[in-house]
């Protein structure tokens, strides 16, 4: 559990970087659940997909296939 002001970096603390670390460095499946699939995209769009074109595991996002090109 987390609390913070307005901007002060808790999903990224306590979100993005614990799921891309068990994701990308221990390789297991994460499950994130979301209350519904637009909040999920959100996250997505907002949160993940700048973390990982921003990280060292940009080379791991899928370049053809479903979602690759900002499919759900």
């Amino acid at each position: 559990m987390a609390t913070g002001p307005t901007q002060s970096g808790k999903t990224l603390s306590c979100f993005v970087i614990p799921l891309l670390y068990h994701l990308f460095e221990v390789q297991e499946t994460v499950i994130c659940g979301l209350p519904d699939m637009d909040m999920a995209g959100d996250k997505w769009r907002e949160d993940l997909l700048p973390a990982i074109e921003r990280s060292v595991y940009r080379d791991l996002l899928p370049r053809r296939g479903g979602g690759s090109r900002g499919g759900r």
